[in-house]
């Protein structure tokens, strides 16, 4: 089967107008391609069981809630490229994302999903591989309310992903409690990379940004007290005082905030976790305690008696106004964890990776305290009697006092590694030239096993964190707590400026060579001249982290004009120059450009030097 490419979305629309639930799942046997620029449109959940390939800069249209199954024994395609990438998405909903079943041959290339629901990719027994491929939610997406994965991996699934962006990818938020009084609920967990049983995992080169765990749903200001009764009239003398305005209720709880779980690996056999980028990650804040609700207004006191001869009674005073509630505590904030490993087959590796902002996210904020009510109003004076006047209006009641203030919810905790059993050597994990940048209120720990399971965390830099490591580990004296000194994380960008402790610190042993570079493509491991060397092994040595600095680019002292070409626009300034010889002549160019060797002369040996970077031509 082959579809061919399209000419406009009105087909598309028209097709999705008509879907509606799923009455059974549809199976297309056989092969089926794609053609470049075509379009196929998924309006139920549909199974391919030959082969499905996808040309460059196709579009794939699934259905609200639709997913795509290739089944046992299968092959999807998707040959995007840079410029024509292949795009899957949903037509103003999300869709269920591909399953993957076992037996199955998946390859991307060049590939865009867009808001999945629950999990993008599910590969059981399957084998995946992604380059440079993006998964996100769209700006305008509805985030369902469930727990979310991008990439799950489980029996024997083969997974890898290399130079592929993730995020921007949020889980839902909890609901604010809508009644007085009323609790918000829990927000939902995200991960990025979850496998259980997996034959293998490689992620290399690739970004995780802006992923987001839910924010907890925030209490609601507790109910108004009641008022307090009207004060007893009296029949002579000053009426009755009112009574005290009812307590007013407690705010409502805020609730948990979500976790965010970057890469967590359990019963998987070979884990290779290198020279990726984790930045704009953060776990979901608790939800904000409601403030308490405000006490009661006291009741109206009395009325006075009935004047006999004279004046009548003075009215009654008023109730004193209720307490105020007490308010609603915050919820806890959700944890961050970079990376969990649970009962590894062989010790997984965790290389040159910078995770850049682990941020412990701070607990949802208390509720104020609920007001005191307001005193009840002075009861009216008693009728006057004979030659008297009507009796004075009673005093207006206290006001209540305020109520406590809840709680702050706790501040969850920022994770670096974090172990659970080991293989048959005994190690856990070998997590070796890493940056990891810490912040925020909680804890915050860089390495920890739980258990007898043993951590080789040679050479790394931890920054900020409150505890280095916790539990069984190696290498632990070769920490660099220093600023890593990264160029400017303001605008994205974490390559390492000169001086940083993380430069020429690490381990060559460890370093990912196979890669073939650096993040961003360039030799990985590079001497730099003005940093005394710390690392391990023989010089040069690796950095920490995904980026490797590079040298200063060389001088180029025959570009006269800066255009990085050398050429007779530059001859003409250096000739005019020339001529003059003398750098301390009024009419010499600014700046003495002719003088190359900077001894204030302009001589034979600069037009030596001119001549040497002329006959290059471009600068380096």
């Amino acid at each position: 089967m082959r579809i061919r490419g399209f000419c406009t979305l009105a087909p598309l629309l028209s097709s999705l107008a008509l879907t509606g639930h799923a009455l059974a799942t549809t199976v297309v046997p056989g092969d089926v391609v794609v053609d470049p620029n075509g379009l196929l449109i998924i309006s139920d959940n549909t199974t391919y069981t030959g082969s499905l390939t996808i040309g460059e800069g196709a579009l794939v249209v699934v259905g609200p809630g639709w997913k795509i199954t290739i089944g046992a024994g299968a092959a999807l395609n998707v040959n995007g490229t840079e410029t024509d990438p292949v795009q899957f998405f949903a037509v103003n909903d999300s869709w269920q994302g591909l399953d993957l079943l076992s037996g199955s041959t998946s390859t991307l290339s060049h590939a865009i999903l867009t808001d999945f629901r629950q999990t993008a990719i599910v590969a059981t027994g399957a084998t995946l591989e992604m380059t440079n491929c993006t998964i996100q939610d769209a700006t305008d997406s509805v985030i369902p309310a469930t727990t979310r994965t991008v990439i799950s991996g489980y029996g024997g699934a083969d997974i890898s992903l290399n130079a592929c962006t993730i995020g921007p990818i949020k889980s839902a938020s909890g609901i604010n409690a809508s009644s007085s009084g009323g609790s918000g609920t829990s927000a939902y967990n995200l991960w990025a990379i979850y496998t259980d049983g997996a034959d293998k995992l490689t992620i290399t080169n690739s970004l995780f940004t802006g992923l987001q765990a839910g924010t907890g749903g925030s209490g609601r200001q507790g109910t108004t007290g009641s008022q307090g009764a009207t004060g007893s009239n009296s029949a002579i003398g000053t009426g009755g005082t009112g009574g005290q305005g009812g307590e007013g209720g407690p705010g409502g709880n805020g609730a948990q905030g979500g976790s965010l779980y970057l890469i967590e690996t359990r019963n998987t056999g070979e884990s290779f976790i290198a020279q990726n980028l984790f930045e704009s990650t953060s776990a979901g804040r608790g939800g904000a305690g409601g403030k308490g609700g405000t006490g009661g207004k006291g009741g109206t006191g009395g009325k006075g008696g009935q004047g006999v001869i004279g004046n009548g009674g003075r009215g009654g005073t008023g109730g004193k106004g209720g307490t105020g509630g007490k308010g609603g505590n915050g919820g806890g904030s959700g944890n961050l964890w970079a990376f969990i490993v649970r009962d590894p087959g062989t010790s997984p590796k965790m290389v040159n990776n910078t995770f850049a902002n682990l941020v412990s996210a701070a607990g949802g904020a208390a509720g104020s305290a609920g007001s005191g009510g307001a005193g009840g109003d002075g009861g009216p004076g008693g009728n006057a009697g004979i030659g008297g006047s009507t009796g004075p209006t009673g005093s207006t009641g206290s006001t209540g006092s305020s109520g406590s203030s809840g709680s702050g919810g706790s501040h969850g905790s920022a994770n670096g590694p974090y172990s659970q059993g080991q293989d048959l050597s005994g190690f856990s994990a070998m997590a070796n030239n890493n940056i990891l940048y810490f912040g925020g209120p909680g804890t915050r720990t860089g390495f920890r096993s739980s258990d007898l399971g043993i951590i080789d965390i040679t050479a790394n830099t931890v920054f900020q964190a409150s505890t280095i490591s916790s539990g069984p580990v190696i290498g632990g004296l070769t920490i660099v707590t220093g600023n890593p000194m990264f160029v400017d994380p303001g605008a994205g960008d974490y390559r390492l400026l000169a001086g940083s402790p993380s430069v020429d610190a690490g381990d060559n042993s460890a370093a990912p060579v196979s890669l073939g570079g650096d993040f961003d493509g360039l030799p990985r491991i590079v001497d730099d001249p003005d940093t005394v060397d710390t690392g391990y092994g023989t010089a040069p040595y690796v950095d920490h982290g995904a980026f490797e600095r590079q040298p200063e680019a060389a001088p180029c002292p025959a570009d006269l004009n800066g255009d990085q070409l050398v050429d007779d626009s530059d001859f003409i300034i250096f000739v005019s120059a020339y001529n003059i010889l003398d750098c301390a002549d009024p009419s010499m160019p600014e700046g003495c450009p002719a003088d190359l060797n900077g001894d204030g002369l302009v001589e034979d040996t600069d037009f030596t030097i001119f001549v040497v970077a002329y006959n290059e031509l471009i600068c380096p």
